[in-house]
């Protein structure tokens, strides 16, 4: 659509002063597209979803969108995914983001924010206590700026129940806040990590204290270079626990022995009556 699409709705966006949901998905919406939205839309006080995805926004266009962000405080639903966002995007949107006190649905993935764009997250994260679900996969965060974005999440939101960071560069050093996290909550249901870089030594961390975590229904530690010994832990960790639905440790590397133990480990629990959805290891096995 672009900013010519944009401003040929001129009339209409101007006319909305009581907008409460929003979407722009593959429109194109550029940075000039943006800017034009955000000037030609009156008043969003009222709006409660805002969804960009797939645009070619980038951090001129994220500053203005952010502009409506900050003018929305009764925005409940906010994603800006895959639209070409950097650090500098990042860091507008997560400072607008902190006024949103009602956010309970966040969905930033697939973007180039970076470090410094996360740790500017996290600090808005301490202000999102309503949040029940949260989108992070592929920005680039790496282990310093998740680890301050799991512990604002720790600190200050008691009702997430979905939290994703696939695709992060996270590693084993950072195992311990996804630990300390499941020890800290029993509403967390679904916790994504995949292809990040755990290895063993981070998914020995973090089944120790899921045996003990009632809430946590789906994990995925899916291309996390996990062999043998880690999907033997994750595998006892899980298959006793009551309501436990979904472990997916595809793509790892994993031998043929490691396999067949952690299929029997599962079996041994659905002779039980037990059920169990499964997703294992049929690519990578070494």
């Amino acid at each position: 659509m672009g900013e010519k699409g944009v401003r040929a709705f001129e009339a209409l966006l101007r006319s909305q002063k009581k907008l409460e949901e929003l979407y722009l998905m593959n429109d194109g919406i550029s940075e000039e597209a943006a800017k034009a939205l955000s000037e030609l839309i009156p008043s969003t006080d009222k709006l409660k979803v805002l969804h960009f995805h797939n645009n070619m926004t980038g951090d001129e266009g994220a500053i203005a969108i952010s502009e409506m962000v900050r003018k929305s405080p009764l925005l409940e639903n906010f994603r800006c995914s895959s639209t070409r966002v950097g650090t500098d995007g990042g860091i507008s949107l997560a400072e607008a983001l902190g006024a949103c006190v009602n956010m309970k649905k966040l969905d930033l993935r697939d973007n180039l924010f970076g470090i410094e764009a996360g740790l500017a997250l996290s600090k808005a994260i301490t202000k999102l206590t309503s949040l029940k679900e949260i989108y992070l996969s592929y920005l680039n965060l790496e282990d310093e700026g998740t680890t301050e974005i799991v512990n604002a999440l720790k600190m200050s939101v008691p009702g997430l129940e979905v939290l994703e960071l696939a695709g992060n560069e996270i590693t084993a050093a950072a195992a311990q806040i996804f630990a300390a996290l499941l020890g800290a909550t029993k509403i967390l249901k679904k916790l994504g990590l995949s292809e990040n870089e755990l290895k063993n030594e981070g998914s020995i961390v973090i089944a120790k204290v899921l045996k003990r975590q009632t809430g946590l229904k789906e994990l995925d530690l899916s291309s996390n270079l996990v062999q043998t010994a880690g999907a033997r832990a994750l595998a006892n960790a899980v298959a006793n626990k009551k309501g436990f639905e979904l472990l997916n440790i595809n793509g790892n590397a994993i031998s043929k022995e490691g396999l067949d133990d952690v299929k029997d480990i599962f079996k041994a629990q659905m002779c039980l009556g037990r059920w169990m959805r499964m997703m294992l290891i049929y690519g990578r096995i070494g």
